[in-house]
């Protein structure tokens, strides 16, 4: 009995921490993280925030209309760094069943997607599986970057990186897609392993 219980609390905690079913922010279970995330995500708009868990914001190193890369550390060695791509989306691999689990399709076609979100710590590295990526279309990275893609006053972008105030967890968001069809996406990092993630659509 005392197996069977344990073994239906790993399956439970999996589906809500890890894979769960309605990734929406308001689905999160009250957490450390939930709280965390309510300092950016729109979703937690108008919600109190908890002045006691600041975040540290990640530097965007680099960008343009197809990448982001975030870069902590100094001239001697880096700490962290954060990136994530899109490419060219293949048409064949989107059918009218997956309709409830795409994000940022509208009447027309996507164009793009996100193809690999990955993070390097000094001591690890983590490249994101394909259901923490699936399903995100029309990603925004930045527009007028300088020379060789790097960051100049007049470079904007919803891309952002933060960690949190004990260094256990790293966040990294995008807001994409346009219009009716907007969203914001939160992939979670948790000590050495990737929590999941959270997805909204914004309202406008």
């Amino acid at each position: 009995m005392r197996l069977i219980i344990i073994i239906a609390l790993f399956f439970l905690a999996t589906e809500t921490c890890y894979g769960q079913k309605n990734e929406s922010y308001s689905a999160l279970p009250e957490s450390i993280v939930k709280r965390e995330i309510a300092f950016f995500v729109k979703a937690a708009s108008g919600m109190l925030i908890d002045s006691s868990l600041l975040l540290t914001e990640i530097k965007l190193s680099r960008c343009s209309n197809d990448f982001v890369i975030f870069e902590s550390g100094n001239l001697i060695a880096l700490d962290k760094l954060i990136s994530i791509y899109s490419k060219p989306v293949n048409l064949n691999s989107i059918t009218l069943t997956d309709k409830g689990k795409l994000w940022g399709i509208s009447e027309d076609l996507p164009t793009t997607q996100i193809s690999e979100v990955r993070f390097l710590h000094y001591k690890y590295q983590l490249l994101l599986a394909d259901s923490a990526i699936s399903g995100l279309y029309n990603p925004k990275f930045c527009i007028n970057p300088k020379k060789n893609n790097k960051i100049g006053e007049a470079t904007s972008t919803n891309c952002k990186a933060y960690q949190s105030k004990d260094k256990r967890r790293v966040y990294i968001y995008m807001l994409n897609g346009e219009g009716a069809e907007q969203y914001e996406v939160t992939w979670i990092i948790n000590e050495s392993n990737y929590y999941g993630r959270v997805i909204d659509k914004v309202m406008l």
